[in-house]
């Protein structure tokens, strides 16, 4: 379930990449070893999970969030029916990643905390974080 969790985190985060329409016919060629009868409709759902992504206007990642449990779900399925699928879609996610500049990781969450008192601020980022002030605030 690890493998699909972090399959899935990379996925939905490629989506938004240059990389994505690799990802997206990587993964339709994977699929169609697994599951040849699903493949087609594989690459079309990811296809609509990219105009989700693109289109998301939520702030709190939801988007991401229920397309992550998604594509997790369908990924394990196809794990538990075929196992050996497992070394070519680590390598897979291995190479689109490198591809994109972004890393895999088995951990999708980030949780930040934080109690400012007295006036003070506070700048949390799960990732790149800009900061632009004018002169005196």
């Amino acid at each position: 379930m690890n493998l699909a969790s972090a399959a899935a985190s990379q996925v939905v985060t490629l989506l938004t990449t240059d990389a994505w329409e690799r990802i997206r016919s990587a993964l339709t060629s994977w699929w169609r070893h697994g599951r040849p009868d699903q493949a087609d409709a594989i690459g079309a759902d990811l296809a609509r999970a990219r105009d989700q992504m693109v289109t998301a206007a939520d702030e709190n990642g939801q988007t991401a969030q229920l397309l992550r449990a998604e594509w997790q779900s369908r990924i394990w399925r196809l794990l538990e029916a075929d196992p050996e699928l497992a070394g070519p879609l680590r390598a897979l996610l291995a190479d689109a990643s490198a591809n994109a500049g972004v890393s895999i990781s088995a951990q999708s969450t980030v949780t930040m905390r934080a109690r400012v008192t007295g006036g003070g601020s506070v700048y949390q980022a799960g990732r790149d974080q800009t900061i632009n002030t004018r002169p005196g605030e």
